[in-house]
């Protein structure tokens, strides 16, 4: 009972990370990263649509905290 708080929070947060997943087809935990990564060479329309889907999963996450 003590911990329903944080199982809640937590199950938030892959939730969420499930549903970026659906969206936009590949997790951004495990992408390339650096100055050739996905994000860097993803075109502008793409990118204004998952910004907003990496911020919730963001928001879930630092809610867990």
């Amino acid at each position: 009972y003590d911990m329903s708080t944080f199982i809640r929070r937590y199950s938030r947060y892959l939730n969420e990370k499930a549903v970026s997943y659906r969206q936009v087809a590949f997790d951004f935990t495990k992408v390339k990263r650096g100055a050739d990564g996905v994000m860097r060479t993803m075109n502008t329309e793409k990118l204004l649509k998952t910004i907003p889907i990496i911020q919730n999963q963001m928001d879930a996450l630092l809610d867990f905290n």
